[in-house]
């Protein structure tokens, strides 16, 4: 009995000391490391699109031609410029209105004006004064001396011709480089204008406002002989001339164009080609 008293007595203690014990603090756990902020891939950087340059247009063998009378009115002042595109050939006609909206047919005809005979190429029907048309037949081949431009009144009175011009012979030459360099690519359009020839050439750039000077020589590129008939000097790539010499003339003669480097540098020839 005493031993049971003193077991008691010692359990009594025990619950009465932990109830004195003061209360653990709880250990909070460990914050949370955030991970490090992700790195953002830099934004890929666009490349500029390349510029392009434009693609420079090569010299083209081109006439202008002023329009003149049809064979029942007259609707000028008008011109057609005839431009070589290769084995085509560009007709662009500018002309005075024949009346707002008012569509007039025009032709490149066989024959002459003012009469002109049938139809070769139809082009573009003029409008408001304007036409642009592509044909299919290289410039060479249209200077025969046998075709004429003519525009009509309009659709309803194609039988009245207002504007027309002839399409003058000539031959297309296409130049070389000359004997000491090559200022290609060149080209020369010969015309004929009675008992004279009216020269065009039209080449690459010598460099700006530089004057170079031309001639018709007597003999074969690249060693020309002498000079037979001077022409204008070649400016920014063109040079117009009417030399006193007949077309067939200079076509059976032996002659060749030849443009030179400059005015100080005339001996120095950068152009050549047969007058064929």
């Amino acid at each position: 009995m005493k031993v049971v008293t003193i077991l008691a007595t010692l359990i009594v203690a025990i619950i009465a000391l932990a109830a004195c014990a003061p209360a653990a603090t709880p250990v909070p756990p460990p914050a949370p490391t955030n991970p490090p902020a992700p790195t953002s891939a830099p934004a890929p950087t666009t490349a500029p699109a390349p510029t392009t340059a434009p693609a420079a247009s090569s010299p083209a063998a081109s006439i202008t031609l002023k329009l003149g009378p049809g064979r029942d009115g007259d609707q000028t002042p008008g011109t057609v410029v005839l431009t070589a595109q290769g084995n085509q050939t560009q007709v662009v006609l500018n002309l005075t209105s024949g009346g707002a909206g008012v569509s007039q047919p025009a032709h490149i005809h066989d024959g002459t004006c003012p009469t002109v005979g049938g139809v070769k190429f139809p082009l573009t029907n003029v409008v408001d004064g304007a036409s642009t048309t592509v044909v299919n037949a290289p410039l060479a081949s249209l200077l025969t001396g046998s075709f004429a431009v003519n525009v009509h009144k309009s659709t309803s009175q194609a039988g009245v011709y207002v504007a027309c011009v002839n399409i003058p012979q000539g031959t297309v030459i296409n130049l070389g480089p000359g004997r000491d360099g090559d200022q290609t690519p060149a080209v020369a359009v010969l015309l004929a204008q009675g008992t004279q020839t009216q020269v065009l050439i039209n080449m690459t750039s010598g460099g700006a406002g530089v004057a170079q000077p031309a001639h018709i020589h007597v003999g074969a590129c690249p060693d020309v002989g002498a000079v037979k008939y001077p022409l204008t000097n070649v400016v920014d790539g063109k040079s117009v001339t009417t030399v006193s010499a007949a077309l067939a003339d200079l076509l059976a003669g032996g002659y060749s164009i030849n443009v030179h480097k400059s005015t100080t540098q005339a001996a120095i020839y950068v152009a050549c080609g047969a007058v064929k």
